[in-house]
């Protein structure tokens, strides 16, 4: 059963939604809160794999989001960051505070996000951001 699939049927089990957030946290390694606002689609490359997001962070559909990411909330619980539809999270990358990452946007592994990150541009390092080529674009949009 893959993390998508536990996020689904814990949101639908209201009796046995500890029992699956202990075997999220214990069988993937991740801690993934059943409520919090993640699409169905959301793609979880290798199974999570230390994972931590915050329960009031969003995640629109089709974000794929690699192994170690963290989205966590500053100064005050639901301060946490919101991902639009299309983005790509690298692994380790670190998103804290209440931090948008617009469409289509490409946050590289081990980047640490703390500044809203435009559509369609790629982050690496410390919220160095570069807007993407035309070509990845182009690329992009065929995939929609």
């Amino acid at each position: 059963m893959s993390v998508s699939k536990c996020l689904q049927l814990g949101r639908k089990a209201w009796g046995g939604r500890r029992l699956i957030s202990w075997f999220m946290r214990h069988y993937y390694g991740c801690d993934i809160p059943i409520d919090a606002n993640i699409a169905d689609d959301v793609s979880f490359q290798h199974s999570a794999l230390g994972v931590v997001i915050s329960k009031y962070a969003v995640v629109e559909s089709k974000v794929i989001i690699q192994h170690g990411v963290t989205l966590g909330a500053s100064k005050g619980l639901e301060n946490a960051p919101v991902v639009h539809k299309g983005a790509i999270l690298g692994a380790r990358a670190t998103i804290i505070g209440h931090v948008e990452i617009g469409e289509g946007a490409i946050v590289g592994a081990g980047a640490i996000v703390t500044k809203d990150v435009p559509p369609f541009h790629t982050v690496v390092g410390v919220n160095k951001v570069f807007p993407n080529s035309s070509e990845m674009e182009t690329i992009r949009k065929s995939f929609e």
